[in-house]
């Protein structure tokens, strides 16, 4: 079996999207032919899901890197911070070179796949590259200047000298895979989207609906770019007006960043909308289950490229989707070939009005269940697209693709 050396900076028992993708590439990537290996950090946890953590439970070569010494005073992490951005984790990326050294020494890596987010993975990877020569595939969901804004130059055009170091790239985006042919070379770019794992379904049990209501869910965080706003403006009018019985309609909202601040605003509804916090990714899944519709608030993956991850795992579950989206681009593609979708613009409240009316009316009639493709479903399925990446590994090492 080959052995193929993974760096990145999250991984369970990190919970959330940031670990989720190279979860699965890890935990299917044996079946493909390479063992891996993964150096991560240790850094203190914001999410923790052990449900992640079951997926990757027997892997045997994980190494945890101290994110700084423990003995340095806060204003030297500081100054770290400041001279070494984006890389504020100098000290893990040094430490996590020697180890990567010393490790390869033993182990002699075939390849090596990194995972950004985060961005000290990058220059990182690009310093094993230089001074080892592992053929290197990068998987990167986000550039610096989406996450930071401008931020500065000498951080923007670090990320490009690395990123052109590599010998394949791959994203999850149409938007994204296109940058990255500008900023490096089409024919090294490659795209994998998010997907679902079905092995994460085993355990979702039949839901028992309520046939007197309407349960809508939502998972993921809410903020400028996820806003349910438009959503419970329209719906809040509609009970208002008497057009829909609030006795009718149910909300549940799980995810980080999710609070009462939200329904503030929305009298009518006050009483329907439920939050909850983080849930591990298993209960997620459940969650899912459990609703009659499920909800996606996006307003920048027209622009940005970063389609919401839980969209697909969404789909798995062949329940309709109520879509309030900015503008149409990838995911309103994706939406309208999965079929069962209620896609409307998240400016215009007649659009999201129809839809709704639309959603209650085929529930009362109980048409929402619509045939899936599953041909199409078989698209987004974790392990077929480590397959991919495995061939892409392949490809690497028998000289398909060179340095650029």
């Amino acid at each position: 079996m080959k052995k193929a050396l993974v760096i990145t900076y999250y991984f369970p028992p990190d919970g959330g999207n940031l670990a989720l993708r190279i979860t699965k590439f890890v935990k299917y990537l044996p079946e493909f032919g390479f063992r891996p290996y993964v150096i991560t950090s240790n850094h203190q946890l914001k999410l923790v899901d052990r449900d992640l953590q079951k997926d990757v439970a027997e892997l045997q070569h994980v190494w945890r890197i101290e994110t700084s010494p423990l003995h340095m005073p806060n204003w030297v992490k500081k100054l770290f911070k400041d001279k070494y951005a984006p890389d504020s984790t100098y000290w893990w990326t040094r430490k996590a070179l020697e180890k990567i050294t010393q490790l390869h020494k033993e182990e002699a890596f075939d390849v090596m796949l990194t995972e950004a987010p985060h961005y000290a993975v990058l220059p990182l990877a690009e310093q094993v590259k230089q001074a080892l020569g592992i053929p290197w595939i990068c998987d990167i969901r986000e550039f610096w200047q989406q996450a930071h804004g401008s931020g500065l130059f000498s951080n923007v055009q670090a990320e490009k000298q690395a990123l052109q170091k590599a010998d394949y790239l791959i994203t999850n985006s149409q938007v994204n895979a296109t940058r990255l042919g500008e900023l490096t070379s089409e024919d090294k770019v490659a795209l994998i989207y998010d997907g679902f794992d079905p092995d994460n379904y085993a355990h979702v049990h039949d839901p028992v609906y309520k046939k007197t209501k309407l349960a809508f869910a939502y998972c993921g965080s809410l903020n400028e770019a996820h806003s349910p706003v438009s959503f419970f403006k329209v719906l809040d009018k509609l009970v208002g007006a008497g057009v829909i019985n609030p006795d009718q309609v149910e909300i549940n909202i799980y995810g980080k960043n999710v609070s009462g601040m939200w329904r503030l605003a929305y009298y009518n509804l006050k009483e329907r909308i439920r939050y909850f916090n983080y849930q591990a990714h298993n209960t997620s899944l459940q969650k899912m289950n459990e609703a009659t519709v499920l909800l996606v608030f996006d307003s920048e993956s027209s622009q940005s490229g970063k389609i919401p991850s839980k969209v697909f795992e969404y789909m798995y579950l062949e329940k309709p989707i109520l879509a309030v989206v900015k503008g149409k681009g990838e995911l309103t593609d994706i939406l309208s070939e999965y079929g069962n979708a209620y896609i409307c613009n998240a400016s215009s409240q007649d659009d999201i009005k129809a839809q709704i009316l639309k959603l209650f009316d085929n529930w009362k009639s109980d048409s929402l269940s619509v045939p899936i493709d599953p041909e199409f479903l078989d698209l987004y399925d974790c392990q077929y697209h480590t397959q991919q990446l495995s061939e892409m590994m392949e490809s690497v090492l028998n000289g398909g693709l060179s340095d650029k």
